[in-house]
């Protein structure tokens, strides 16, 4: 499934590189790096989040530290899932 999430995901990056002009022969050096930037910038957010509870474990605060970050995500996912079902955009970026 993830798999197929991605593949759409490129698809449709592809095709706004066609439209904004970018030459056949950089489409695919395009996608390999804006992929390449996208897992990297997903290795360092795991990266700093496990430096946070590793850092709330020495002071013994990995127990609050965890329940926040879990309610930060659980209303982020809610927002954008009402974002994109609405189909609104509020303008934050």
């Amino acid at each position: 499934m993830v798999a197929g999430f991605g593949l759409l995901h490129g698809l449709g990056f592809a095709t706004v590189l066609r439209e904004l002009g970018v030459a056949p022969g950089e489409r695919a050096s395009g996608l390999l790096f804006f992929n390449a930037g996208v897992e990297l910038g997903q290795l360092l957010f795991v990266s700093a989040v496990l430096g946070v509870m590793a850092v709330a474990g020495i002071f013994d605060r990995s127990e609050p530290v965890r329940r926040a970050a879990l309610y930060f995500a659980g209303i982020v996912g809610c927002f954008w899932a009402i974002e994109r079902v609405a189909g609104f955009s509020l303008g934050i970026a």
